[in-house]
């Protein structure tokens, strides 16, 4: 039985160092039309996986609230 790898499931190698700031995540994200990817520090170590779900509940409200309202 083959064991799958990371290489075999990782369609990009798409990542961001980890002073990679709000906005140079999401276009990360949305340029490669990924919905997760890893962070590394400076020595090129995986420290932690920004995914689209972690930006998007920091991602203020801006709108309004009154179309929400019965």
């Amino acid at each position: 039985m083959k064991t799958t790898t990371v290489q075999d499931v990782m369609t990009i190698c798409v990542w961001v160092g980890k002073d990679a700031t709000f906005k140079e995540m999401a276009a990360t994200l949305r340029e490669n039309q990924v919905s997760a990817f890893p962070v590394l520090d400076d020595g090129g170590k995986v420290i932690g996986v920004v995914s689209e779900a972690d930006l998007l509940i920091k991602q203020p409200w801006v709108g309004d609230m009154t179309a929400c309202q019965e």
